[in-house]
């Protein structure tokens, strides 16, 4: 037995810092649930099977209090006795390598066990040396309780897993007690494990740059997306041939920005809530004359500048840097963060751009952890927890504009083979319940040329009389306001109200002769007459399809209002916000005169979310005057993209967070909670397969689908009821200059279908999700990261898809997983069928490619699509009958990275 004595202001700062711990040993950091490899002190008498004389621990010391070894007379076993003031220590010092998380776990007991005042606590810990070895700083961020419970308990299992700071050296394993007299704990078999961090646990921050390590890029041109040229016209075709994409240079990740010469380009405006920030950009040059620059631009909700904040000036040669700043106390108007960055006037040699960051803390961090296993996984569905009616969220596509409805797949997909417009019943299969358009009252869209619809001068302006469909709006020879929107109800009729499906209408853009100085990105010249065409709109929509129908239809107010290629309010934007709220107010109300209960979305991806919620709660009405406007549910636009380096990649999911976070002040303003609608997502990854200036496989491979249904799972998870693929046909995107005879069928935007109608493989994720409507939800629960899952139960079936989803692409890996399933008495014998979506399975993408099927081939024989669409459908494997096995079945199958199994339990008659 040791007792030692310590300073009492030492003691007290200790306890005091652990009565204002976190009371929950789930609060730590990340919590495991299995070990971690070899236990780190197993040399050090973890189990206390070892006695020492004098009542000496070996492999341990005592800091003060009491503390033996002795037999503990519940186990049987030695174990480690602690008195009510006292401090344990392993002899061990870990040395902290960089890239890992540190555990410990220990089973502990407590004997009459009672809180002492505001200094309580039995806990364990993983001490942060210094390089002295002295403690650094506060110990207590790696601290756990064993037991937060006064009484005698039981033997349990306590556990804590944490990272150290970054100026920890050395890590000491701990046990404190603080008590009242006559309280016991006791410890034993104590295990300290170290595992690396995985890519996904930095979910304490997001950064809020969309593609800022320019992984992602739409196009076979060298501009990554969200990125953009700034450059005076007369320098515009110089400053386009000084920047490319490149692989074999790059700080991080598959990519980075190379310029050569001088030019300057922005970024898409980060959207920053948050009162600090981190800003961190990579600069590479090369070249004695070499120069670049990189600033941060601070933007009000407007996007008006705030303040500039210098970043990198750097000068000749000079191999990759990371220039990083704080942005402490952000000002309440800071709303965006924007890059700009290049190359200066007169600089040459080259210079390359990598991991554009801004930093924001995340309502990420509040999320449960699970730990990575790839090897395998146990997934629990228990029928006797039951939710509500599955409904599946992957339920709309976007047509995108309304000039783009058309293409060969609309009447392709077999109608030469099983009758016409297979394709619309195609899409009951799917799922597909909605479809969006937008810039429907793009004036003079199209027109009808031997009864087909010409695209040839699609986006111009036809003289009087050399047309079928009339301008959306014009001015008649007197003057006199003239509507007409034949073209919509065609689009309607042809394209959209077929297959079961509903329209989503977006009502814009201003069309350019009602809008301010004619430029369709401004507000019109008189809101009453925008009013009016509303009215008109919607009135011709009710009289046609009746109200009773039309009131189930869906009404946007806008797209993406605020960003750069859409709604801009006046010229300058220097009230673009405000702007489009009473632009809003005015739509609203010619809607609403025509269809009182008309659903409306709002805006569709705004970016002053927060400001449309408080207009429309409180605001006054700068149509109607009065409190408020109608708001039937919220509209954002998420796409999920980038790699596991860079966070961005969860920009998705952040976003749904702070939605709610919003939708729940609305809640309080209103008695209403809205529903919440992605009305544009699509994911986007590199797999490694192509070169940075092709356009990656995985727009159209399984990779695409696996991801899609992540988005799937993670919104349903939270709240988001709608969610709408974007692009649905591929008219306009198809022509990259690549001879039809070598072309690829698979080219293009990350769409739905091919050109020529071949279902790609996300349309399986899609069908997949439909499967499992039609039941209630159960739980189902996976305990390892990457794989996921989802289930539901009707009186005789039992549907459970399991997915392996990784934030990178380019890993491969199997990873096995017993499936347990709880059938709550649906029954003892089940058929069970398998559904595959991987690589191999139910994808047209690799069936095409083994099959080098080129765009030239399809074009001279269509009976192609029908072959590939059959052979890659999804196809069920007969697994066989099984029983259940003490009120459980238990299956198991194999997953393979960005791979989804749909198992399906029929009850046996």
């Amino acid at each position: 037995m040791h007792i030692f004595r310590t300073p009492v202001r030492w003691i007290v700062a200790v306890l005091v810092a652990l009565a204002v711990l976190p009371c929950l040993l789930c609060q730590a950091e990340n919590a495991s649930t299995q070990p971690q490899g070899e236990n780190l002190i197993g040399a050090s008498n973890p189990n206390f099977e070892q006695a020492g004389k004098d009542g000496e621990i070996p492999g341990w010391n005592a800091a003060f209090g009491t503390a033996i070894v002795a037999k503990e007379p519940i186990s049987g076993k030695q174990a480690l006795r602690l008195s009510n003031h006292s401090k344990v220590y392993n002899n061990t010092l870990l040395r902290v390598e960089p890239g890992y998380r540190y555990g410990i776990r220990a089973k502990c007991r407590l004997k009459n066990f009672k809180f002492i005042g505001r200094y309580y606590g039995a806990g364990l810990a993983l001490e942060q040396l210094n390089a002295d070895k002295n403690v650094n700083g506060n110990w207590y961020p790696m601290y756990g309780y064993l037991e937060y419970k006064e009484g005698t308990r039981p033997w349990t299992t306590a556990e804590v897993v944490h990272r150290p700071k970054e100026t920890t050296v050395w890590l000491r394993p701990a046990f404190y007690v603080q008590s009242e007299d006559g309280s016991e704990v006791w410890v034993d078999d104590v295990y300290v494990w170290k595992e690396k961090i995985p890519d996904i646990t930095a979910d304490r921050e997001i950064n809020a740059v969309e593609n800022g390590s320019f992984e992602v890029s739409y196009h076979r041109e060298t501009i990554p997306n969200a990125f953009d040229v700034q450059a005076p016209p007369e320098k515009f075709e110089a400053y386009q041939n000084n920047r490319i994409c490149v692989t074999d240079v790059r700080y991080h990740g598959a990519a980075s920005l190379r310029m050569t010469g001088e030019c300057t380009m922005v970024s898409t405006p980060a959207y920053v809530d948050a009162k600090e920030a981190v800003a961190k950009i990579a600069v590479k040059t090369q070249g004695d004359d070499a120069a670049a620059f990189a600033r941060l631009r601070l933007l009000d909700t407007n996007q008006k500048l705030l303040r500039v904040v210098e970043l990198a000036d750097v000068k000749g040669t000079s191999d990759w840097k990371v220039f990083e700043k704080p942005l402490k106390y952000l000002a309440p108007q800071v709303r965006y963060a924007q890059w700009q960055f290049g190359v200066p006037d007169g600089a040459k040699g080259t210079v390359w751009f990598d991991d554009l960051q801004v930093n924001v803390s995340s309502p990420m961090a509040r999320l449960p952890y699970r730990k990575v296993n790839r090897e395998e996984a146990t997934v629990t569905v228990d029928c006797n927890i039951r939710k509500q009616t599955f409904l599946s969220p992957l339920n709309a596509v976007d047509h995108h504009n309304i000039d783009r409805l058309y293409s060969p797949s609309i009447y392709t997909a077999g109608p030469h083979l099983e009758g016409p417009d297979r394709w619309f019943q195609e899409r009951r299969k799917m799922g597909f319940k909605y479809i969006r358009i937008h810039h429907i009252y793009q004036n003079n869209i199209c027109r009808l040329v031997d009864g087909k619809v010409d695209f040839s001068q699609a986006r111009t302006n036809w003289p009087n009389g050399d047309k079928s469909f009339g301008p959306i709006y014009y001015k008649d020879a007197e003057g006199k306001d003239c509507f007409d929107f034949s073209v919509i109800h065609h689009v309607l009729d042809k394209a959209i109200l077929i297959g079961g499906c509903k329209p989503i209408i977006t009502l814009e853009p201003v069309p350019w002769q009602m809008a301010l100085e004619n430029n369709t990105h401004y507000k019109p010249s008189n809101m009453k007459l925008w009013e009016e065409m509303n009215y008109r709109f919607v009135k011709s929509l009710v009289d046609k399809y009746g109200a009773e129908e039309v009131k189930t239809w869906i009404f946007e107010t806008g797209n993406e209002p605020g960003t750069e290629p859409e709604f801009h309010g006046r010229p300058g934007r220097e009230h673009v916000s405000e702007d489009f709220l009473e632009m809003q107010d005015y739509t609203v109300a010619g809607v609403l005169r025509a269809l009182s209960d008309a659903f409306i979305a709002g805006p569709s991806g705004s970016p002053n979310i927060p400001e449309l919620l408080e207009h429309c709660a409180n605001g006054k009405n700068a149509a109607t005057g009065e409190k408020g406007c109608k708001l039937d549910a919220i509209n954002y636009h998420g796409y999920l993209a980038g790699h596991g380096g860079d966070m961005s990649w969860r920009q998705i999911e952040d976003y749904i967070l702070r939605l709610q976070q919003l939708n729940n002040r609305f809640y309080q303003s209103t008695g209403r909670r809205l529903p919440v609608f992605n009305t544009e997502f699509t994911p986007y990854f590199r797999d490694g397969q192509d070169p940075l200036d092709k356009l990656p496989a995985a727009i159209d491979n399984h990779i695409q689908a696996i991801a899609t249904l992540h988005t799937a799972w993670f919104s349903h998870k939270h709240g988001v009821t709608l969610l709408t693929f974007f692009f649905h046909h591929p008219i306009y995107f198809h022509h990259y200059g690549v001879p039809k005879e070598t072309m690829p069928e698979f080219l293009g935007m990350p769409t739905v279908i091919t050109t020529h109608g071949v279902f790609k493989p996300v349309c399986r994720a899609f069908q997949i999700l439909y499967r499992l409507e039609g039941g209630t939800e159960v739980s189902a629960e996976a305990d390892v990261d990457p794989i996921y899952t989802l289930a539901t139960a009707t009186d005789d079936e039992i549907r459970v898809l399991c997915y392996n989803f990784d934030v990178n692409p380019q890993l491969k890996y199997t990873t096995k997983v017993d499936v347990h399933i709880d059938p709550d008495g649906i029954g003892k014998k089940f058929h069970v069928t398998k559904y595959e979506l991987n690589e191999t399975k139910a994808n047209s993408y690799t069936l095409a490619r083994q099959r080098k099927i080129t765009f030239a081939q399809v074009d001279k024989d269509l009976t192609l699509v029908d072959k590939l669409n059959k052979d890659s459908e999804l196809k069920p494997e007969p697994i066989g009958l099984h029983e259940t096995r003490e009120g459980k079945i238990h299956l198991q199958c194999e997953i393979p990275s960005y791979g989804a199994v749909l198992l399906v339990l029929k009850k046996a008659e």
